[in-house]
């Protein structure tokens, strides 16, 4: 995604870039096929993001000759969710010389590919080829993220033992042959471990030195909020007895449509969101009833499309100060058949009917 505005100066570096290194130059003077625009978004996402620069000739040195295409960017813009069901910011450039289109295609998440009908798109010279499959085998056997290095939100040193730490640090001064690490205090350690950053426990230093009531409150939300995060079957704990815990993990994403939401809501914004946030989304894009101890608490403003039978149609949570029972806090959720229209605004009939229906 694009933050700041491209400017004149910017615009000139990126066209004496080499076509092949995340730029695909288009001059389209007077119009651009949408559906080849869909499928360079595609190809140029599978190969780790880039842009689209329309109104530019093609072969170096590059000169602007201004562009008509897409005369509306945003319901351009649009027009790529509704296909892709991911933003793709698209963004005008106007200079002495022309307007230019600038498409700003992002990266594919770790583990997952992009494609348009069935087909999984790389570029290849000046055509656009599908992938190979020992391609798309590498790219779904990646590794997301590590987990670990994560903060655990609300962990506090309380949360550790503060023996273990203590070994650990003794073990460590020993091999290192340090004795001043043995003056070191238990945050001083974690720290000078990467196991704690800006304050924050790390889910690593969790698992590391946890207590038995941390281990069993912190890492369990955090198996059920990872799950959700990627589109996989909630963990099992089934065999799990007073005196041992079997937990069981799917590693198969059954809801890519759902990685996807996660994406477009942001990192920034997942990182506020509770366990029963995620718990009431989930419930939501599996089209199951709200559990009673969920239906009191509110849910984030979301949108979820569900593809099925029929039209593509969406499912929205939002949160109001109260309901038409008379209930504070509930969640009101209804589907319908393309609530929004091009610019992305909800249809005020639609919002209306929307908030009269209460499904708690």
């Amino acid at each position: 995604m694009t933050s700041m505005p491209t400017d004149y100066e910017q615009l000139q570096r990126w066209l004496g870039e080499p076509e092949g290194s995340r730029f695909e130059f288009k001059e389209a003077k007077q119009n651009y096929h949408f559906d080849k625009l869909v499928d360079y978004c595609v190809a140029l996402a599978n190969e780790g993001r880039g842009k689209i620069i329309l109104g530019v000739t093609d072969r170096r040195p590059r000169l602007i000759v201004g562009t008509t295409a897409f005369p509306e960017p945003g319901r351009t813009e649009a027009s790529l969710y509704d296909r892709l069901s991911r933003r793709i910011p698209v963004e005008e450039v106007q200079t002495a010389d022309g307007r230019v289109l600038v498409v700003h295609v992002p990266a594919r998440l770790p583990g997952m590919a992009w494609e348009i009908k069935g087909r999984y798109l790389k570029r290849a010279g000046d055509d656009l080829t599908a992938m190979t499959a020992d391609e798309l085998r590498a790219i779904f056997s990646e590794i997301g993220p590590d987990f670990s290095a994560e903060p655990c939100v609300n962990a506090a040193l309380a949360d550790l033992s503060s023996a273990a730490i203590g070994a650990f640090r003794s073990r460590w001064a020993t091999k290192t042959r340090d004795e001043r690490k043995l003056s070191w205090t238990d945050a001083d350690t974690l720290t000078n471990a990467e196991l704690l950053v800006d304050g924050q426990i790390t889910y690593a230093a969790l698992i590391l030195f946890g207590t038995r009531a941390a281990l069993g409150r912190r890492l369990a939300q955090a198996e059920i909020v990872n799950a959700i995060r990627q589109g996989k079957p909630l963990p099992s704990f089934a065999g799990t007895s007073a005196h041992e815990v079997r937990l069981t993990l799917d590693g198969l994403v059954k809801s890519p449509e759902f990685v996807r939401f996660m994406e477009r809501i942001g990192e920034e914004t997942l990182r506020t969101f509770s366990t029963y946030d995620f718990l009431v989304l989930d419930y939501l894009h599996r089209g199951q009833p709200l559990p009673e101890h969920l239906r009191a608490l509110c849910a984030r403003v979301a949108c979820y499309r569900r593809r099925g039978v029929g039209r593509p149609r969406q499912i929205h949570a939002v949160e109001t100060p109260a309901c038409g029972a008379g209930r504070q806090g509930c969640l009101h959720t209804e589907a319908w058949a393309r609530p929004r229209d091009q610019q992305g605004t909800v249809d005020e009939t639609h919002r209306r009917k929307w908030r009269r229906g209460c499904t708690v």
